[in-house]
């Protein structure tokens, strides 16, 4: 088992994302799109268009393979 940040988690997702012109977005505390998008979110790099709102971290780095299922995010 391994501890991994969230910047780390992050940049890990995007540089996988990338390959298929995606990537993870976060939302700013105070924005008012928030509400509508989740603290996390993934975006198409090109079109600019929203493909998921609201995404857990963890289920998004195991499901891109960036994280194994005994490692842990750490919020730094």
């Amino acid at each position: 088992m391994s501890i991994i940040t969230e910047r780390a988690l992050i940049k890990r997702i995007n540089r996988k994302l990338a390959h298929t012109d995606e990537a993870l977005r976060i939302c700013r505390e105070d924005s008012r799109w928030i509400d509508q998008l989740g603290r996390h979110f993934i975006e198409d790099t090109k079109t600019k268009f929203v493909l998921a709102t609201d995404c857990d971290l963890a289920d998004i780095g195991r499901e891109v393979g960036v994280l194994g299922v005994d490692d842990e995010v750490h919020s730094a």
